[in-house]
């Protein structure tokens, strides 16, 4: 073995990273439409101010706002404009707002936790 190559063989050994596993949801945010962007406006706000969208934030305030806009997206434009609003929250907040999000949706229309 010359100098050169114990050289590189050193220079590719690392120490491990931490091990990440991401569970649901996509790993790039969506492309929010125009039509969409309101509502994750209003279940950010909501968020805010109960500091989650679970009914264990604020009472049952967060729950049913949150609960109402899911059942205004559903009937206006779909399941599949209620994944992408979601979807978005997990970028925007942080994917516990989303996990939240999904479990007070449950049930509108097709939604299923």
């Amino acid at each position: 073995m010359t100098a050169d190559s114990s050289e590189t063989e050193s220079s590719l050994k690392t120490e491990p990273g931490p091990l990440i596993i991401s569970f649901g949801g996509p790993k790039t945010p969506p492309v929010v439409p125009p039509e969409l962007e309101p509502y994750v406006r209003e279940l950010s706000a909501v968020y805010q101010r109960y500091g989650g969208l679970h009914q264990n934030h604020g009472g049952t305030g967060a729950h049913k706002e949150a609960r109402a806009i899911g059942e205004k997206i559903n009937s206006d434009h779909g399941f599949k404009a209620m994944q992408t609003v979601c979807d978005t929250l997990r970028f925007r907040i942080n994917p516990t707002a989303a996990r939240e999000l999904e479990g007070t949706w449950a049930y509108i229309g097709s939604w299923r936790i």
